[in-house]
């Protein structure tokens, strides 16, 4: 009876010990819980916050000029979705002042801080067109942010189809400049009475081509002069914030400080075992 009493003594004494050991755990885990939902209540009043705007951009395009070729000239972007992506991943694609629209102070009076809080990707079944959002810490700086960068976009493709138009006007003032000789020529013979020479004819199919060329390239011209990076609609302002929302911060803070408390006890029962073993 008396070895019974002391097991049962024993006995009542690891449960005690057991009992102990759980309430400090979930202790433990309480306060690091607790402090982890403080944490994200903090973190939830005190940051910004963040508003979306987003434009729908079709690059511009031209015609591509080939001397001779019959049909209609095929079109090609200014500059590919892809390559208009890369580019705005750099710094030094944003002039004053759009850096200045999308809320980025100068630092020292010299330099801006950063790069526009943007992301953009290819529209999803086009091939031209892409997708720009834009964040602000109100609707209006994200639609201002928007705005000054499609701008800034337009600017740039524009310079381009500039630079496209000047050669093809050059390749135009030669054209011309060929038929006019051609014609004079074409004008001698008639005027001599020799009109059915093999130069004759090979002179006049040679007007004719080039005359048609120099149509051409008029209305290559005028199309790419008329095409410019512009909007498929109006820019859509989000009024809600779309930040992470704060239900998620709040569980995310939760989660964060049971986690901590699980590797603190971890942590301080491993070092206790080691105690115990030196």
């Amino acid at each position: 009876m008396k070895n019974i009493s002391g097991d049962d003594g024993v006995g009542l004494m690891h449960l005690k010990v057991l009992f102990i050991k759980i309430r400090l755990t979930f202790k433990t885990l309480f306060i690091s819980s607790s402090a982890g939902i403080l944490i994200a209540l903090v973190f939830i009043y005190f940051s910004p916050k963040k508003y979306e705007a987003t434009a729908n951009i079709e690059m511009a395009q031209f015609a591509e000029y080939k001397y001779g070729s019959n049909g209609t000239s095929s079109s090609i972007d200014v500059e590919s979705p892809g390559l208009l992506i890369s580019r705005l991943s750099l710094p030094t694609a944003y002039d004053e002042p759009t850096l200045l629209s999308c809320g980025l102070p100068k630092i020292g009076g010299v330099e801006f801080g950063g790069m526009p809080d943007i992301k953009v990707t290819p529209l999803r079944g086009t091939s031209n067109v892409v997708q720009l959002r834009a964040y602000g810490v109100t609707p209006g700086s994200a639609k201002d942010c928007a705005g000054a960068i499609v701008e800034s976009i337009s600017a740039y493709q524009n310079r381009k189809i500039f630079s496209y138009i000047e050669s093809l006007k050059v390749n135009l003032r030669e054209i011309e400049a060929q038929l006019v000789e051609t014609k004079k020529f074409i004008q001698k013979v008639d005027a001599v009475g020799g009109g059915v020479s093999a130069a004759y004819l090979s002179t006049r199919d040679e007007a004719l081509l080039l005359h048609g060329e120099a149509g051409k390239l008029k209305n290559i011209i005028n199309q790419a002069s008329q095409s410019n990076a512009r909007l498929i609609s109006p820019i859509y302002i989000n009024h809600k914030p779309v930040s992470m929302r704060p239900i998620t911060i709040f569980f995310w803070g939760l989660f964060g400080g049971m986690l901590f408390g699980i590797i603190f006890l971890y942590l301080r029962d491993g070092i206790a075992k080691l105690i115990k073993e030196i």
